[in-house]
């Protein structure tokens, strides 16, 4: 299986962990409103085969990676800068792998005083994460 997961994750953690004082970073989905801030739920949200180069004993060679970035702040004033600055952080990474930003939206949260962005990557990699 053509999966990038594991280095992505990590270099996604050690590069938020450099520039975001106190981050909090969740490896995979979760739901609801995490307990500590601010927060990244980063996780892969799709990996599919691209059957148009998928040869006849079935190995795959190119299948779509999806990475979902849930961003979370409660600060009272500056959540917006620094949202921003978090996924400016996740963009270094996921540009440094090839990946093209599909979405980039702010989402609703029940508790007023959380401000969310969720972010996603796409890419196509080929056989050896090419």
């Amino acid at each position: 299986m053509i999966d990038q997961e594991l280095s992505i994750l990590a270099d996604v953690s050690s590069m938020l962990r450099q520039h975001i004082e106190n981050i909090s970073i969740i490896e995979e989905f979760m739901e609801g409103l995490p307990s500590d801030y601010p927060c990244v739920y980063v996780y892969q949200s799709s990996n599919v085969i691209n059957e148009k180069y998928r040869t006849f004993d079935t190995m795959e060679n190119v299948v779509t990676e999806v990475y979902t970035c849930e961003i979370f702040s409660n600060l009272n004033i500056g959540r917006k800068q620094q949202i921003k600055e978090i996924t400016d952080c996740i963009n270094v990474v996921m540009e440094g792998y090839g990946y093209v930003r599909t979405y980039n939206e702010p989402t609703v949260t029940k508790d007023k005083s959380v401000s969310k962005k969720v972010v996603k990557y796409t890419k196509e990699n080929l056989t050896g994460g090419q």
